[in-house]
């Protein structure tokens, strides 16, 4: 890494768990434009973001999905929203995030293996993490999230919302991306990094009827969406993907597939790929 591959070996795996920490990197190879992707389902450790079972992804020379950074520890309106689940690629139950933070500390760090570990199916490298709570509404659902590396190509997301507590519940898919431009095409969202050498397709795996229409927000302030912090002290906006389900009762399963593409222009056969 230091040298850029030019020195020493590469190591012989690509894809890595870490039992006790919790993530998990998906790799495709050791190339410094090669897909990657990291899945936080770990303890939220001694800086509380709220994100465990977040995404961030980078392909090809750009990064694609971001985690949103810290601003400062002045704990103004931004640095809360950044360390908040809204800042962060999960789901929210009701329009309400994770609470880890209100928890005991004890519980913030591991004390023994989380039981997170990737696992290979076929071509595929596969891993799975839980949420059971809390969420700052109250709510009692398990969020169980999987992530399939299919043949070393593109990610399948898959998301399991189960109420614990008997009652409808609304659930939002957010997606932080990096520094760059999102639109929609063809019901998918097409995102193209800020330097023009990488993006990405999300595309939404549903009936036709039961796919919800994503929407995309950029910079907002009124409400706080779409802002990341590249660097402690800076501040730049950044496409916030949404997609929102109406209230229902009962288990709740949907997929989402992350298709990262080289250079500035989408394929109309890779679009189309995402939508089959």
């Amino acid at each position: 890494i230091a040298s850029d591959g030019r020195q020493g070996a590469a190591p012989p795996y690509t894809s890595r768990s870490f039992p006790y920490a919790g993530p998990v990197a998906f790799r495709r190879g050791w190339a410094s434009d090669a897909a990657y992707l990291l899945f936080d389902a770990g303890p939220m450790d001694t800086l509380p973001h709220e994100d465990k079972l977040g995404l961030e992804m980078y392909a090809f020379g750009a990064p694609l999905l971001a985690d949103p950074g810290r601003h400062s520890y002045n704990r103004a309106p931004i640095d809360m929203y950044l360390w908040s689940s809204k800042a962060h690629s999960v789901v929210l139950v009701d329009g309400a995030g994770q609470d880890r933070a209100s928890c005991p500390k004890a519980t913030w760090k591991p004390e023994r293996p989380t039981g997170v570990t990737l696992r290979r199916d076929g071509d595929d490298d596969m891993a799975s993490g839980r949420f059971t709570g809390p969420w700052t509404s109250g709510a009692r659902v398990v969020h169980e999230r999987d992530i399939r590396f299919v043949q070393d190509r593109f990610f399948l997301v898959t998301n399991r919302l189960n109420p614990q507590d008997g009652r409808r519940h609304a659930y939002d898919g957010r997606f932080q991306l990096a520094e760059g431009v999102a639109e929609i095409h063809d019901s998918n969202v097409v995102f193209r990094s800020e330097n023009g050498r990488a993006g990405l397709v999300i595309a939404r795996l549903s009936t036709p009827a039961a796919t919800p229409v994503a929407t995309i927000v950029k910079g907002s302030e009124k409400p706080m969406v779409g802002w990341i912090a590249p660097k402690y002290g800076s501040l730049v906006a950044a496409p916030s993907v949404r997609y929102a389900t109406p209230p229902e009762a009962g288990r709740a399963t949907f997929g989402t597939a992350l298709v990262p593409f080289r250079g500035p222009t989408v394929s109309s056969g890779l679009n189309a790929k995402a939508n089959g």
